[in-house]
C-alpha cells in the first residue's frame, strides 16, 4: 500500500500570513519559525522551503545533515533542535 499526502501550497502560505496577522494585532513582536525536520515531515524541504521562504523568518531541523542540506535552500537562520 502506498500512502499519498496532498498540501495546498495556497492554503500554506494562507496560515502562515494569518498568524503572522494575529502576532501583529496582538501587538506581539514574534519570529515564525518553520521547523522542516525529516524532510518536512514527509512532504519535502525542497517544496517546502521554496514554498515558505518569503514567509517565515527561520528554519528548525533536527541534525546536521538536514542542516547541510537545507544550507542549499536558504540562507535564513537555521536551529538545529537534535541532538549533536
Amino acid at each position: 500500500m502506498i500512502a499519498r499526502i496532498e498540501i495546498s501550497r495556497d492554503l500554506l502560505i494562507q496560515n502562515i500570513q494569518s498568524l503572522r496577522a494575529h502576532l501583529a494585532h496582538a501587538d506581539r513582536k514574534a519570529s515564525i519559525i518553520s521547523v522542516v525536520k525529516a524532510q518536512a515531515y514527509g512532504i519535502g524541504l525542497k517544496e517546502v522551503v521554496s514554498c515558505l521562504e518569503d514567509e517565515v523568518d527561520t528554519w528548525g531541523v533536527d541534525d546536521i545533515d538536514e542542516l547541510y542540506a537545507l544550507r542549499f535552500l536558504t540562507e535564513k537562520d537555521v536551529y538545529m533542535l537534535g541532538y549533536t
